[in-house]
């Protein structure tokens, strides 16, 4: 049986857009402010919506506009911080494996848009720079990226 959601069939009905399809979601808390909701991923944003006082809110993030991703597994929840110009949508998931298959998703259309890189393997910079892409989407961590940015700077 597929899983279901209020917020996931609301946004479904009323703000899909055309040629917008759904690729994951998942049950999140926003932030500090403590907004529970929903964090659906579709192959043009991420949009977290949820039920305010008065009427459904919903906060898009297109994908173009993101320029990191971090995440952070904790003992108990899966912390992801989508970055934009200026901005930060912070979600906080209490399923870790639900969350982890939704950041796996969120990277893959990240991706998706983007060309393969015709990376020079002999110019730190550029690798500096895909280094910084693996740090920010969480495939390494912030020591590992200081370690190898640290021995490519000793090449320039």
């Amino acid at each position: 049986m597929a899983r279901t959601n209020k917020h996931l069939d609301a946004f479904k009905a009323e703000h899909c857009l055309n040629s917008e399809e759904v690729l994951a979601w998942v049950k999140a808390i926003r932030d500090e402010r403590g907004f529970e909701g929903v964090a659906i991923l579709t192959n043009q944003r991420v949009v977290f919506i949820r039920k305010g006082f008065t009427s459904t809110k919903l906060e898009p993030w297109p994908l173009a506009s993101l320029h990191s991703v971090e995440s952070r597994r904790g003992l108990i929840f899966l912390d992801i911080t989508l970055h934009s110009s200026g901005d930060k949508l912070a979600l906080r998931i209490g399923d870790k494996d639900l969350g982890q298959q939704f950041l796996t998703q969120l990277q893959e259309a990240r991706n998706a848009g983007t060309p393969p890189t015709s990376m020079t393997m002999d110019d730190p910079v550029e690798q500096i720079a895909k280094l910084a892409q693996l740090r920010d989407a969480g495939a390494i961590s912030d020591e590992e990226f200081a370690e190898k940015k640290a021995l490519l700077l000793q090449r320039i």
